[in-house]
């Protein structure tokens, strides 16, 4: 048991959260709504939703505003668990926040590259303001890529992004993507060195298990849409996978087809990602598998996967919102909106 965590008032926290978070019976009332400004008001009647929801007018939101609000609830139910844990402990959760940091760096980095405006840029942003490394007043007061890249100078991206360009940004802008999220997995998994053998463990088995299923999804999408080479998708597959080693890797990026493809990843993963032919399932398969997972482990296991858990889980759940939204823009009938949904159905 390490010093650096009050494991009990953890495990009491994070199951009263998900005692409060949602029921069958608040899914059955989510599912009724048919505008977002009615999906809005009944998210206000959950307690772990009406804290940020209680200043926002149900008939003047919108489904970007809703987006936005549920990437905010997760970083802030993050910061609520981490005064709980000190040293390497709170400083591996602060970079499981880097996942929000990211997102919305893209998003200045996409503004400037294409000349956008940058008014109202702030309502769209979620990263953690208390935990965040980057001056985003400065970044977004940028007035071209070079501009940008200097007000990066001192932060653990510039040497990322240092010799980017306006060009790499429009014609490979996956790369820039991909890159980011391999920064974002070798940083969690470097923090990670820093807890103690069992707490390091469970880290890895949570985002090794994650990872596998990023790199299959990548190699499959990287040989049908992008045309990529097996030497380039090989490049961008993150390491410490659980199931899927480097050689295993190498041998799904250098497939002849993509049926072989689909064949070995069910070997290696266990699971089948490919179950239709219709590829917006296949996020849906992986979110499907992660959070049963997720959901089986110990609740009462004194580890930072509780945490990490509990972090994951609840964005599906907010996915599962944005399924609810576009399936009331696009008036989808229940039953089928239900297939693509992970949580409670």
């Amino acid at each position: 048991m390490s010093r650096y965590v009050a494991y009990d008032a953890v495990n009491t926290k994070i199951k009263s959260k998900r005692g409060r978070l949602l029921d069958k019976k608040d899914w059955a009332k989510i599912l009724e709504c048919t505008s977002v400004k009615e999906l809005t008001a009944t998210l206000k009647d959950i307690p772990e939703f009406e804290k940020i929801l209680k200043d926002m007018d149900a008939q003047e939101i919108h489904r970007d505003d809703l987006e936005t609000i549920l990437g905010r609830f997760r970083v802030s139910e993050m910061e609520s668990i981490l005064h709980y844990f000190s040293g390497p402990y709170k400083a591996f959760l602060q970079t499981v926040l880097f996942e929000f940091e990211l997102s919305d760096l893209i998003l200045v980095i996409r503004r400037v590259a294409q000349n956008e405006s940058m008014d109202n840029i702030k309502k769209h942003f979620i990263h953690s303001e208390k935990y965040s490394e980057l001056g985003y007043d400065k970044l977004i007061a940028s007035s071209n890529i070079i501009d940008l890249m200097d007000n990066l100078k001192g932060s653990s991206y510039y040497n990322k992004f240092k010799s980017l360009t306006n060009e790499d940004i429009v014609k490979r802008e996956f790369h820039i993507e991909m890159k980011l999220q391999m920064y974002l997995y070798s940083s969690l998994l470097k923090k990670s060195k820093n807890l103690s053998d069992k707490d390091r463990v469970e880290v890895e088995e949570i985002l090794g298990i994650k990872i596998d299923f990023e790199n299959v999804q990548w190699i499959y999408r990287g040989m049908k849409y992008f045309n990529i080479s097996p030497e380039e998708i090989l490049i961008y597959c993150l390491p410490g996978g659980k199931r899927i080693s480097y050689q295993r890797l190498k041998k799904l990026c250098y497939s002849k087809s993509i049926e072989e493809v689909k064949s070995l990843s069910k070997n290696y993963l266990k699971y089948d990602l490919f179950t239709s032919s219709d590829d917006s399932e296949i996020d849906i398969n992986m979110d499907r598998y992660i959070y049963r997972y997720l959901d089986k482990k110990d609740k009462n296991e004194k580890t930072i996967g509780t945490a990490l858990a509990y972090f994951y889980m609840n964005g599906i759940i907010i996915k599962d919102f944005i399924a609810v939204t576009e399936g009331i823009k696009y008036q989808l009938p229940k039953d089928k909106l239900k297939k693509y949904l992970i949580c409670f159905v």
